[in-house]
């Protein structure tokens, strides 16, 4: 991770552009269906075509994931001829998705057991 990547209490009380963008990444990879097109992407340019028969949906929507995707600027695009290629602006995302995961969705023996206290 960059150094000064982290954020503090004080860094998140003065709010600015930069939250606002980390906001804007956070909730464009916050969708089954992008998380998937990130997947399908990986560290290629793949063409959006190509992109729809590994995420099993419709080009539209396909389409209009990735522009929230472009828009938060974690992809890049360009079109030749009718044909939109698509590819990451920078690999970190995928350390980011995997840090999230490895944080929050993996299975830890003291969670399991605060679970079952709970229910």
């Amino acid at each position: 991770m960059k150094e000064g990547c982290l954020y503090g209490e004080d860094q998140f009380a003065r709010g600015g552009s930069e939250l606002k963008k980390l906001s804007a990444i956070i909730r464009a990879i916050s969708h089954p269906t992008r998380l998937r097109i990130l997947g399908a992407i990986g560290m290629e340019e793949k063409v959006v075509t190509d992109i729809l028969g590994e995420v099993g949906t419709t080009q539209s929507n396909v389409s209009q994931h990735v522009e929230v995707l472009r828009k938060a600027g974690i992809l890049q695009s360009r079109r030749v001829h009718n044909s939109v290629y698509c590819s990451v602006v920078d690999s970190e995302i995928f350390g980011v998705i995997s840090s999230v995961r490895e944080c929050f969705c993996t299975n830890r023996p003291h969670e399991v057991s605060t679970l079952r206290l709970v229910a």
